[in-house]
């Protein structure tokens, strides 16, 4: 059975399977995100620089701007057990439902991480989406998401650029984990055949966030997302 923030995904993945990177000072694009939400619920993903430039509060005011969709910090916590765990409160302090963690530290930080949380989120990246990832991931990702699911993880990390990986990362961490799946749009992932490839969100940043009409391309993207997803259904 799914933890209370997997099934939160899954359940909100049913309206809108996006989830909109912001890699840059949320002043930056504020007006954007503004013109997004409408009164509508976003579900965000608070990179780094939203962090470098605007602290923890970056993250208190992406909760804000989401109107009660889902915040998820991605610092990519990468340290020992009881550093990555001390981050990892500081961020759900700060109003994150759920954090992104490396997996390749091992089963020992998941683990750490996943006891910090408390029944907050905790995704696990089991593999990246750009092309040098295969200088390791293939000799080490099926093993991540096994010990992310052991661990008691809430979700992995999967690259939408390579959805055949998504579909076999599936098949090792069974129905109650998520999946979320960046890569799509400026990276060349695309997003019906992402989520027909076992993933339950996506992640998009640059192809909504600098856009000509980013409001469209939201719709654009949510349209052929949800598409998808009666063939999606066979992973449930």
């Amino acid at each position: 059975m799914p933890g209370a923030f997997a099934a939160r995904i899954i359940e909100l993945s049913r309206k809108d399977p996006i989830v909109i990177a912001l890699d840059d000072p949320l002043d930056d694009v504020l007006a954007t995100l503004r013109e997004l939400s409408l009164g509508v619920p976003l579900n965000l993903k608070v990179g780094w620089m939203p962090v470098l430039h605007g602290g923890l509060s970056a993250i208190t005011r992406a909760k804000e701007l989401a109107q009660g969709g889902l915040v998820i910090a991605d610092l990519k916590i990468a340290d020992v057990p009881h550093v990555s765990g001390g981050i990892a409160r500081a961020l759900f302090n700060a109003g994150a439902d759920g954090v992104i963690i490396h997996g390749f530290l091992g089963p020992d930080v998941i683990s750490e991480v996943v006891h910090s949380a408390q029944g907050s989120g905790v995704l696990v990246v089991a593999e990246t989406t750009n092309p040098g990832a295969s200088l390791c991931y293939p000799r080490c990702s099926d093993s991540i998401a096994a010990a992310a699911r052991d661990a008691g993880a809430d979700g992995i990390i999967a690259p939408a650029t390579r959805p055949e990986r998504i579909t076999a990362l599936r098949r090792i961490i069974g129905r109650d984990l998520v999946i979320v799946s960046p890569g799509v749009g400026a990276q060349g992932g695309d997003a019906a055949a992402t989520i027909a490839a076992g993933a339950d969100m996506i992640v998009v940043g640059r192809s909504i966030m600098r856009s000509k009409d980013p409001a469209l391309e939201l719709a654009r993207l949510r349209s052929e997302a949800l598409r998808s997803l009666p063939g999606h259904s066979v992973y449930r």
